[in-house]
């Protein structure tokens, strides 16, 4: 909570550090921007201090799903930019989003939602963004067999600074099977 306090500069409270955190965490920093990471697991709390980072992100071994912890975390600083909720159940990222909103109600928020009844949960509550990763991935495969080339510009324009043009991938034409109606298969 001190050394939150004593960021002079915004910063982005991310929640979560899995793999989809310790992405989007190197991306973020890659793109000069300040940290704050939430994660109850402390072993991963203890990964991110050996890990290269440029700016190396304050960490907090805690449950995000705390007003207290959010608070110690700086949501309602007028430096954090914003929360980005991705803890790998839907019910933890709604908990977290909605407390966060609570706390500060102009503070940006983004939550990861895999089930359509998060998704619509969160976006009823107003001022979350919700990304569904079967939904996402669904669409760049859409945009992938149709135009290759745009997903290509896409991952470029997307990428961190500096990162070369990725090459153009090319999917097979013809017929396909898709196998599996789960939450994937349906988006």
């Amino acid at each position: 909570k001190w050394r939150v306090s004593g960021i002079a500069e915004q910063f982005y409270v991310l929640c979560g550090y899995g793999q989809s955190g310790a992405r989007l965490a190197r991306a973020l920093d890659r793109m000069g921007n300040r940290l704050v990471i939430l994660e109850p697991a402390a072993e991963r709390v203890a990964r991110i201090a050996i890990q290269d980072f440029a700016s190396p992100p304050l960490t907090l071994a805690a449950d995000a799903r705390l007003a207290d912890v959010l608070e110690d975390a700086g949501v309602r600083r007028p430096h954090c930019l914003g929360l980005i909720a991705l803890a790998g159940e839907d019910s933890v990222n709604q908990a977290i989003a909605i407390g966060a909103r609570v706390l500060n109600p102009s503070l940006q928020i983004v939550a990861r939602a895999k089930s359509s009844v998060a998704k619509v949960n969160l976006e009823s509550f107003g001022g979350v963004v919700v990304i569904s990763p079967f939904e996402e991935f669904a669409d760049k495969l859409r945009v992938a067999v149709r135009a290759p080339a745009l997903v290509q510009v896409e991952d470029w324009l997307t990428a961190a600074p500096g990162t070369p043009c990725p090459p153009c991938v090319p999917l097979p034409r013809g017929r396909w099977v898709l196998i599996g109606f789960g939450r994937f298969g349906r988006a």
